[in-house]
């Protein structure tokens, strides 16, 4: 499914870290989803095929952290914490859409905020192997509805969802690495389980 949505995102860097201090790196993050895909007046036959955004603004602020432990040789460790809300935007809807509905649906979604933490850990092997590791946790309020539903819940409850990623990492030098994993929740309320393998190649200038 592809979903036609622009973010934006903004760091400011307030501290740096140093070799042999304790203390970390730490950047203010500021992000926004700036949504410009269909998300109401949907084809209740395309089974949501059509949905190409959230008709939400969904501005953020969070913190990044990050330090670099060195232990002997080449082997090193990285590790990065990331944490982050985000504020959602009242939704006005008609008609089928992204939140539910039917055809005869008028009114206004209030989606929940929304809560993310992920826990980033990376240990060099040699100077090309790497193992990494990341731990996510979301959370999302429940999202309200106001006005003529149409027979149709536009209603959420709260939830919760645990997952890790665990990854190997080949990097040819400093300017190109692969990385591949599985991802998959390990625990959640009111959300989804999935598996699932991720890859990706990196390219640095």
């Amino acid at each position: 499914e592809f979903r036609r949505v622009l973010f934006r995102s903004l760091a400011f860097q307030i501290l740096q870290d140093k070799p042999g201090k304790w203390w970390p790196a730490i950047k203010l993050r500021f992000a926004a989803n700036v949504p410009f895909g269909q998300y109401q007046r949907l084809d209740s036959h395309k089974q949501e095929t059509d949905v190409g955004g959230s008709g939400n603004w969904s501005p953020a602020v969070g913190f990044v952290f990050s330090h670099l432990y060195h232990f002997h040789g080449v082997h090193f460790l990285a590790v990065r914490y990331f944490i982050s809300n985000a504020f959602t935007t009242p939704v006005h809807v008609r008609g089928v859409n992204n939140y539910g509905g039917s055809a005869t649906t008028r009114g206004t979604v209030y989606p929940g905020n929304s809560f993310q933490t992920d826990l980033g850990l990376e240990f060099t092997l040699s100077q090309n192997w790497a193992l990494a590791a990341d731990i996510l946790y979301v959370h999302n309020n429940r999202t309200r509805f106001s006005g003529r539903s149409g027979g149709s819940s536009l209603k959420s409850p709260s939830t919760e969802q645990f997952s890790i990623a665990p990854a190997i990492e080949y990097n040819w030098n400093g300017n190109i690495g692969f990385i591949i994993g599985p991802w998959f929740t390990v625990a959640g309320r009111n959300s989804s389980h999935f598996r699932q393998v991720v890859a990706a190649l990196n390219i640095y200038h």
